[in-house]
């Protein structure tokens, strides 16, 4: 792309066959069709080392799948789901309703179901480990309620995966700091309304390295 040459494209069947991949995230714009679910197949079975993040597409995907793509799901120890309430309903087999009625108990649910960590999106994003241990996560505001916002969180906690970090501080990590990002951009205007998906990740890099720069000072 000209406008972006940091942006590098490659098919997933190409990215499959690499062997230099540190950390996946599958499921953004992947669709829905039976190419997809391949896709999905084989990113589950395929370099189970590799820590993997499932988002959108690939959560109905998996919430429709076959017993045995559950189980390829449940043996890797380094998979993380990132739902909204409607894709939790969908992995739990319940109503978009009672997922808000009670996110404790959904979250941990699909985190011991799945034996993964469940990042369940929404005010207060809530994360789990297999073990029941939850993170509630202080920061963000109405502004993240905008289309993209869940896809810049999966390539935040997905880039924290590549440094090598454990899924669940990832996971933490990435939520907060997706927040505390957007938290910058309605100080920085004064409003929450009208915030874009594509301000989420500049305002999160600011974020982030003024933080370290803060670390480095004391």
């Amino acid at each position: 792309i000209p406008e972006r040459p940091e942006i590098m494209l490659a098919t997933a069947e190409d990215l499959l066959k690499r062997k230099d991949i540190s950390a996946w995230a599958v499921g953004c714009g992947m669709g829905l069709d039976e190419t997809a679910n391949q896709i999905l197949n084989n990113v589950l079975t395929q370099n189970q080392d590799v820590p993997l993040l499932l988002d959108a597409d690939a959560l109905t995907l998996l919430a429709r799948s076959n017993s045995e793509t559950r189980e390829a799901a449940q043996k890797r120890s380094n998979l993380v789901l990132t739902p909204h309430p409607a894709e939790a309903a969908r992995l739990l087999g319940t109503s978009t309703q009672a997922v808000q009625q009670d996110r404790m108990s959904a979250v941990q649910t699909i985190s011991a179901t799945f034996q993964v960590v469940t990042v369940l999106k929404g005010h207060r994003t809530l994360v789990a480990a297999p073990d029941g241990t939850v993170y509630t996560n202080p920061s963000g505001n109405a502004g993240l309620a905008t289309a993209g916002s869940g896809d810049v969180l999966s390539g935040i906690i997905g880039s924290l995966l590549a440094q090598g970090i454990a899924p669940f501080q990832a996971a933490c990590a990435g939520v907060w700091l997706h927040g505390a990002a957007a938290d910058v951009i309605k100080h920085s205007s004064g409003v929450e309304a009208g915030m874009l998906a594509g301000e989420i990740a500049p305002a999160a890099r600011w974020l982030r390295n003024r933080l370290m720069t803060d670390k480095t000072k004391n």
